[in-house]
């Protein structure tokens, strides 16, 4: 079963490269069209591979099978890493930001990358991004330069291997935190297998090289936390997911009202520990991720990416690009604003995580910008919520086939994919509570 499961994975890691060396050029990287249906149908083939073992582990249950996990999952996603990324190049523009932070001592908050395309493993790139800031939190950005510290003299596609590598990390925080969040459940084994030797998260994972694992294993690690009636870590976990990318700090308040209810000396704590943390060290770098940003989100007002709720408006008249953001917003303001009341007056206040996914998501799905690999913010946080193994696992079921339809299949129902799959989630969530 094993060995069916590593096969698929190499057919799907090996064929459908895009990222190939230039032949008229030393290093030069080329990228050229490959048919997304390939990809799909190899992510397909794959999941349908991991199908047995999962049963085989679901036979052998509750923990035999663990140490049998890890050895396999750990060869997949090392020899993911490994592989050039075949949609996007993502990673390869992360890695141009730590080059030009601790190569040419440059901050990327400040100067775009056009300023270091001379440097010949920044030029050899795809210059999509080289008009943009950095958009990242300083934490992101630190380990982006982590690559460039070590081998300043490594070409393009080592460097990107080399930051994939660095995702090993998280990969393993998350499948500990999975181990003792669901040490109770006779089906943790199973379920451990479901995540992290899922074809999709690992594609995204390791594959394309989203630094989203690190901001999702911050937000699990809060949630934890929370669940804990910790305000300090709980904080300081939260710190560390917005120091990746800032959008999380929209679960301030959700993660306040939560602890409020349970808690109030706690959730003063938490407050207080957040502001101080996080204040600190957005001072030190001049707030510039949340200005490039909201840069960013300037010039991104056409429904190319936009997620559902753009969709539904546009749909309803309201074209004009200044007010149809606002209503967005405005959308997005009332959701929140729900969710904590809800939380004070402890109608949903069971789970942290299922109240930061919901955060999230209204995030994400209100937004005029939105990519797949969003979905990491907030859909695994349904997993850990969830209070029933089979629940969970027809929840990771949802998102892989969601996945595969919106990220593979059919780019051209953009919007309605994501949403449509995480309706049906928190509907089979709340049917099983």
């Amino acid at each position: 079963m094993v060995l069916i499961y590593l096969i698929a994975a190499s057919l799907a890691f090996l064929i459908p490269e895009q990222a190939i060396p230039h032949l008229g050029y030393t290093d030069r990287l080329y990228y050229a069209e490959f048919p997304q249906y390939y990809v799909a149908v190899l992510l397909t083939l794959w999941s349908l591979a991991t199908l047995p073992w999962l049963w085989r582990v679901y036979q052998k249950r509750p923990d035999a099978s663990i140490p049998w996990l890890v050895i396999p999952l750990l060869i997949t996603a090392v020899f993911g890493a490994l592989v050039r990324p075949p949609i996007t190049h993502d990673v390869y523009y992360c890695m141009a930001l730590g080059r030009q932070l601790v190569v040419h001592w440059v901050s990327p908050y400040q100067v775009e990358l056009w300023a270091s395309v001379n440097d010949p493993v920044i030029g050899s790139i795809a210059k999509t991004w080289f008009h943009q800031k950095a958009l990242y939190g300083p934490l992101a950005l630190g380990l982006f330069a982590i690559p460039n510290f070590i081998g300043p003299s490594w070409s393009a596609l080592q460097l990107g291997a080399a930051l994939k590598l660095i995702f090993l990390a998280p990969y393993a925080v998350l499948g500990r935190v999975l181990w003792q969040r669901w040490r109770t459940y006779p089906l943790r084994a199973v379920m451990i297998l479901a995540v992290l030797g899922n074809p999709v998260f690992l594609f995204l994972t390791f594959v394309e090289g989203h630094v989203d694992i690190f901001m999702l294993v911050f937000l699990a690690l809060a949630g934890w936390s929370l669940e804990k009636i910790d305000g300090f870590r709980s904080a300081l976990y939260l710190c560390g997911a917005a120091c990746i990318k800032f959008s999380a700090i929209v679960v301030t308040p959700i993660c306040f009202c939560w602890l409020w209810y349970k808690n109030k000396r706690e959730s003063g704590l938490f407050l207080a520990s957040f502001l101080l943390l996080y204040g600190a060290i957005e001072a030190m770098i001049g707030f510039e991720d949340f200005r490039n940003a909201m840069e960013l989100v300037k010039t991104t007002r056409n429904l190319s990416f936009a997620a559902v709720v753009p969709r539904i408006i546009f749909t309803l008249g309201v074209g004009d690009p200044n007010v149809l953001p606002r209503i967005c917003d405005l959308v997005f303001y009332l959701c929140i604003a729900g969710l904590c009341l809800s939380l004070l007056r402890g109608w949903s206040a069971k789970s942290p995580f299922c109240a930061i996914a919901l955060g999230l998501a209204a995030l994400c799905f209100t937004r005029t910008y939105f990519q797949p690999w969003y979905t990491l913010w907030f859909w695994p946080l349904l997993w850990l919520g969830s209070e029933r193994p089979r629940t969970t696992l027809v929840s990771i079921a949802i998102w892989t086939v969601t996945m595969l339809t919106y990220h593979t299949y059919t780019m051209a129902l953009l919007p309605w994919v994501p949403a449509t799959g995480f309706a049906l989630d928190l509907l089979w969530n709340q049917k099983k509570r």
